[in-house]
């Protein structure tokens, strides 16, 4: 017989901060020990199924994709539970996709277990399983499974009973019943128990090993996982390891832990930790790793079919996903149009709009973008795009001029989802969409921050909530901090351990092995401390794991069916919000529809400044319409007083803009693709400073590349530089240029071997250049391609970058009350830009009871601080305030104190409005108010109290009260004077 073994209970990084598994490393593994198949079945969800099948398929692997379930031992809705012993909570239960039923019945199912039952755990029930078990395998679990449950609690009639009721949910041939042995006398009687029940029952038994790491060493690693779940150390287990030692060899001390544990109890009940607030499961074995055939058929050798029936249910299970489906949802246009005649209509009606007269260039642009669009079945996107972002326009909700590649189509621009004329700035369609790469276009959109969600309800509205979902993100364990949790676990003191930390740079995607081999003093501690070492150790192989999941911070998926088709979905514990289980590129990859709904707080700085001006000024400012040329706002721009201004606002950012002095728009368009680390590097910054400042004399490879590098002083700048050069000179169609962009920006080599074969057959045929100058322009746009930057995009933000510019060099104190109040979520902004406020000449008023309202306001030319930046004070706090105002001033704190509802207003609120100053028009000293503050809030109304949290100010009178409210540098006394102080952050 051939050695054959399956895995079919498997556990990846995805079953977080419990399973250890990378899905490379275990796919890695079933090759290197010749198994055909592998299963991934993760803790009650399906996160990891498409990086695992797609993985898996390419090693030539089968996937076997399941879901170890969890279970309401009755119904999903019972959600109460006896707290001491929790044993009404779940039940494991292991399940395996057959074919594509299957697969939507388990989707169906994970994703009800969180959006139904989920109490601790996502629960489903056996009404669920009844009605989803088509197309399903069930095993009844690890030791934790309802069947050994009950065996190890002595109910073997319940137990024969549960095994009844899971044979006529899923019929005899579809059910197994599920051994694992992990060198535990009290699970191997389990096991004999559940053969018994084989026997009697005529049902199949199969044998796991509940896999949660790759190598038996690794055990010490997955406790350390568990300890960071649980947020247990090592220490908390002293009361049952009575020679328990901190100084031991890690490993060792592990090991005997867990045998420890195993004397007490099975694995299916909780811990108690040495903090008695402290509680979870910790394993009682180091047996929980990816054993081979040899090692399986030796634990197993007296269970007959166990080894075999793996095999038998890897056969049996089939399913190919599809991918690249193309599923637009639906756009309704009405009955006397489709979708296409539909699109074309709106974009006559918005060429109408847009161009005093449509010249030929215009009309042929619309008609190939038409073409293409229609050729490739887009017309409906286009249209649930344009109605998403006039539902937005209709609504006061602003928009973002465009955003990516987008901005290089007319056909955007005429439907007003973006604002940038493609053909004055010379972007192309082509670097959006291509008909030659069959990809699902990609609209990104920016909205006010503050409006954003009103978009999300409206799509669940229009679609339905079952066809939409934000997307899910995961957090994972970078190097420093894999080291402070490795640190936290093995009772390293903290000072230690960030030291240690620390040794590591602050890079992007640096690892622990990278910083090892480049920074010597970590290296030295490495192999010198035994202690560091075994941080060291741990945190690598805790490094890059997922620990956490949470929203996308802008992706939204579109389904033209019920989303439980395609991906499962959960409830975000925090907001609430419907997201997928399926991360961004899996839900490109199945072909769903994904956008980008971005909330950028900049728009709601142009939304409020644009207000205020009309409030205070009454001038209604067109601002999407802006003059490009205004001379004001260049002086200020080349001034470097961008503070402020959308992405220019940064050191190295203002000394760039300095030293190039940017005269047009253009050059704001070129400063946002200059900054970026190739460029800076690259001494093409340089280059390009010194060609626009007449420094430097601009030189061509070929006169013909004038027209092209022209706007950039002879540099290739753009992506869409590298596109023009190869159709004028080469002959490319924009779709082969578009490829030629693609593989040079990705190094495909193999791509750009052929394409640099066409190049020079192009520039051969077209005869423009020569063989040697195509063969140098080759290597001038290769090397370039490496910094190229998006034209369309840098477009698109440069225009909000105007517009901000814009703002503050015509209306400072109104921008800058706005730019307060957005940034009221950070003090140290706060500080800065009320630093630069004063620098500008505005006065920033201090709080006051009578004056100041929830966001900073214009007062003629001054700025009257926001109650809202104060810590401690809510908007409720603030609404009851504003409330009472309208039945008159404050004539004193005992009249606020009497005046203003107990029910919102607590110790801490009260004295972070004492502490800001707020009172002090009042004539009542603040070192008073605070003294009898408690006092006087007592004879008003009882007082509530909240949250403990620190307390800052910027208006304290005295030493005694120079706690920073805002943690600013500025200080108010009394008098509303506002000093500088010194401040460290």
């Amino acid at each position: 017989m051939k050695k054959n073994f399956i895995h079919l209970h498997v556990h990846s990084e995805y079953s977080l901060l419990d399973g250890l598994l990378k899905i490379e490393d275990l796919i890695q593994k079933a090759l290197e020990f010749e198994m055909p198949a592998v299963a991934i079945t993760d803790h009650g969800n399906m996160y990891g199924v498409i990086e695992f099948y797609r993985l898996a398929k390419k090693a030539g692997i089968k996937p076997i994709i399941g879901c170890e379930v969890y279970q309401a031992p009755q119904s999903r809705w019972n959600k109460k539970v006896n707290k001491d012993t929790k044993e009404d909570i779940y039940n494991h239960l292991t399940l395996l996709v057959k074919n594509k039923k299957g697969y939507q019945n388990l989707m169906r199912l994970v994703s009800l277990g969180f959006l139904e039952g989920f109490y601790y755990k996502p629960r489903i029930d056996s009404e669920l399983l009844r009605k989803y078990s088509e197309g399903l395998i069930a095993l009844s679990g690890c030791c934790s499974g309802k069947i050994p449950s009950l065996i190890q609690a002595g109910k073997t009639d319940e137990a024969k009973k549960a095994l009844e009721e899971y044979l006529d949910i899923f019929d005899r041939d579809n059910f197994y019943l599920e051994l694992t042995d992990f060198g535990i006398k009290k699970h191997r009687d389990i096991n004999k128990a559940i053969y018994e029940l084989s026997k009697s029952y005529n049902v199949p038994v199969v044998c796991t090993n509940d896999v949660h790491y790759l190598n038996r060493e690794d055990f010490k690693y997955h406790f350390i996982l568990l300890c960071i779940q649980a947020g247990a150390t090592i220490g908390d287990f002293r009361k049952y390891c009575d020679d328990f030692s901190s100084e031991a060899d890690v490993e060792e001390t592990i090991n005997k832990i867990i045998l420890k544990l195993a004397e007490h109890e099975l694995q299916n009940r909780e811990i108690e930790l040495e903090r008695s607030e402290k509680s979870g499961f910790f394993p009682r074995t180091t047996e929980y790793y990816f054993k081979d055939f040899d090692q399986m058929s030796e634990l197993f050798v007296n269970y007959p079919g166990a080894i075999q029936n793996t095999i038998e249910i890897a056969e049996r299970c089939n399913l190919d996903i599809d991918f690249n489906l193309g599923l637009i949802p639906p756009f309704k246009v009405g009955n006397n149009f489709n979708p296409d005649d539909y699109l074309e209509k709106l974009c006559l009606e918005g060429a109408k709009k847009k161009y005093k007269q449509i010249d030929e260039e215009i009309e042929n642009r619309v008609k190939k973008e038409l073409e293409v669009i229609k050729k490739m079945g887009f017309a409906e996107y286009f249209l649930i795009v344009w109605d998403l972002v006039k539902f937005a326009k209709n609504n006061n909700i602003r928009v973002g001029p465009g955003r990516g590649s987008a901005a290089g189509s007319i056909i955007s621009y005429l439907l007003d989802i973006t604002d940038i004329e493609p053909l004055k700035y010379n972007l192309l369609f082509e670097r959006f969409l291509n008909d030659e790469r069959k990809n699902l276009p990609d609209i990104d959109i920016d909205f006010c921050d503050e409006k954003r969600d009103r978009i999300i309800k409206y799509v669940n509205e229009k679609y339905g909530v079952n066809r939409v979902a934000q997307l899910i993100t995961f957090g994972t364990m970078a190097a420093r901090q894999a080291i402070r949790d490795a640190g936290r676990v093995l009772e390293v003191s903290y000072s230690e351990v960030d030291r240690i930390a620390k040794l590591v740079p602050m890079e992007l995607n640096i690892t622990i092995n990278n910083s090892l081999s480049i920074v010597p003093e970590l290296q030295e501690l490495y192999n010198t401390n035994k202690k560091v070492k075994e941080i060291i150790d741990t945190a690598k192989s805790l490094e890059g794991k997922a620990r956490q999941h949470s929203i996308h911070a802008a992706g939204v998926v579109i389904s033209a069916e019920e989303l439980f088709n395609y991906t499962p979905i959960q409830r975000d514990e925090k907001s609430g919000e419907i997201k997928t289980q399926y991360k961004m590129e899996d839900i490109q990859d199945i072909g769903l529809l994904k956008m980008d709904f971005l909330g950028l707080k900049t728009l709601s700085l142009i939304d409020r400044t644009v207000f205020l001006v009309n409030k205070t000024k009454g001038i209604d400012i067109s601002i999407d319409n802006v003059n490009l040329d205004d001379k004001k706002t260049f002086r200020m721009l080349c001034s470097g007083d961008c503070l402020g201004v959308f992405q220019l606002e940064s050191s190295g950012m203002r000394e760039l803009i300095i030293n190039l002095k940017p005269s047009r728009f253009e050059d704001i368009i070129a400063t946002l693709a200059l900054f970026r680390p190739g460029p800076l590097q690259s001494g093409m910054v340089k280059d390009f400073i010194e060609a626009k400042n007449k420094n430097k004399k601009i030189a061509y490879l070929h006169s013909s590349l004038e027209p092209i590098l022209k706007e950039t002083y002879g540099i290739i700048l753009y992506q869409e530089q590298i596109m023009l050069i190869a159709s004028e000179l080469a002959g490319f169609s924009m779709s082969e240029a578009d490829i030629l962009r693609d593989a040079i920006s990705k190094k495909k080599r193999d791509v750009m071997k052929k394409q640099k074969n066409k190049f020079f057959d192009g520039a051969k045929k077209a005869g423009i250049i020569d063989e040697a100058t195509a063969s140098k322009l080759f290597e001038l746009i290769t090397h370039f391609a490496e910094y190229g930057f998006n034209k369309s995009h840098s477009a698109a933000y440069a225009m909000i970058s105007y517009q901000t510019a814009y703002l503050k060099a015509n209306f400072p104190v109104e921008f800058m009350a706005a730019l307060l109040s957005i940034r009221m979520g950070s003090q140290e902004k706060v500080a800065q830009y009320i630093n630069e406020a004063r620098r500008m000449g505005i006065m920033v008023l201090p709080p006051d009871i009578n004056e100041s309202y929830a966001d900073f306001t214009v007062v003629g030319n001054s700025i009257r601080f926001g109650l809202s930046a104060i810590k401690n004070v809510g908007l409720n706090v603030i609404s009851s305030i504003a409330q009472e105002r309208k039945n008159g001033r404050f004539n004193s704190f005992e009249d606020f104190c009497s005046r203003v509802s107990s029910s919102v207003l607590n110790k801490k609120t009260i004295e972070s409005l004492i502490k800001a100053g707020v009172f002090d028009s009042l004539n009542q000293s603040r070192k008073y108010l605070f003294e009898n503050s408690e006092r006087i809030t007592e004879e008003a109304a009882k007082v509530k109290r909240s949250k403990e949290s620190g307390q800052f100010s910027l208006f304290d009178e005295s030493e005694v009260f120079q706690e920073d409210v805002i943690s600013g540098s500025i200080l108010y006394k009394e008098g509303g004077q506002a000093e500088d102080i010194f401040n460290e952050f």
